[in-house]
């Protein structure tokens, strides 16, 4: 029986454009793609409900977008969203694909940073091709032994209601996702950014972040909230400006690239 040739997937980068019985590609069989632009424009903070989620409104003048923000979602009565914002009907990269690989900057990071931590402790013998994490077997770590992160989670979000997966897709998505992974997250967070190398004591648990829109929908970059500096509103707020350059520079971009 001779093998099938696999269906011929098409690179579109306008929604009308997709015809019926279209077989679009998904994100990692691609070599590149762009970003939605309007990604940019989420105010969204971890852990939280999808109903603190927002939009930076991009027709007002630069001071007030973020004072103007709009919700990303409106709820109905029973507690669900009935509503959401335009940006979340956009396809979430272009060309437009069927499935999305996102992951999270913070625990690709760390598993790198992991290699470096762990020559400082002990590990089974067997276990020098590993790869899965594991805890160390130093004495001196023996309450609380050190772990080595070799499998940072990734999520494949499936296009829903349209042919393409949209942005709202993916926050649904990620928004159901991050509390499932936030132990992962917070100690990624203690081992780099905290006290290096140090896994013990793990941060609160009611640690927050924000989510750095450019970045989306394929990558999770965090940045954590903090009363003063960058990380404050007010730090915030200056960011959440640029972003607004940002994203109408990439429209752009995405324009000349679809003609």
């Amino acid at each position: 029986m001779s093998a099938q040739t696999p269906p011929t997937t098409e690179h579109i980068y306008e929604p009308s454009k997709v015809t019926k019985g279209a077989t679009l590609p998904r994100s990692k069989d691609l070599e590149t793609y762009h970003l939605c632009p309007e990604a940019g424009l989420i105010v969204w903070a971890v852990p939280g409900p999808l109903r603190d989620i927002a939009v930076l409104d991009i027709t007002a003048p630069p001071p007030e977008a973020f004072a103007r923000q709009q919700p990303f979602a409106i709820f109905g009565p029973n507690d669900e969203p009935t509503t959401f914002h335009p940006i979340a009907s956009l396809p979430a990269v272009y060309p437009l694909v069927s499935s999305l690989t996102v992951c999270v900057d913070h625990l690709e990071e760390f598993m790198s940073e992991c290699e470096i931590m762990s020559e400082q402790h002990e590990f089974e013998p067997s276990s020098e091709d590993r790869d899965t994490n594991e805890y160390c077997i130093c004495e001196e770590c023996k309450e609380h032994p050190f772990l080595l992160y070799q499998q940072p989670p990734k999520l494949y979000v499936e296009a829903k209601g349209k042919p393409y997966v949209t942005l709202g897709d993916v926050v649904l998505a990620v928004n159901g996702w991050i509390p499932k992974i936030w132990q992962d997250i917070l100690l990624a967070e203690k081992a780099m950014f905290d006290e290096y190398g140090t896994q013990w004591p793990p941060l609160p648990a009611d640690t927050k972040f924000w989510i750095n829109g450019p970045f989306l929908p394929t990558e999770i970059i965090l940045g954590r909230q903090e009363p003063t500096g960058s990380g404050s509103l007010r730090g915030r707020e200056k960011y959440w400006q640029e972003c607004i350059s940002v994203v109408a520079k990439r429209q752009s971009e995405l324009q000349d690239k679809a003609l």
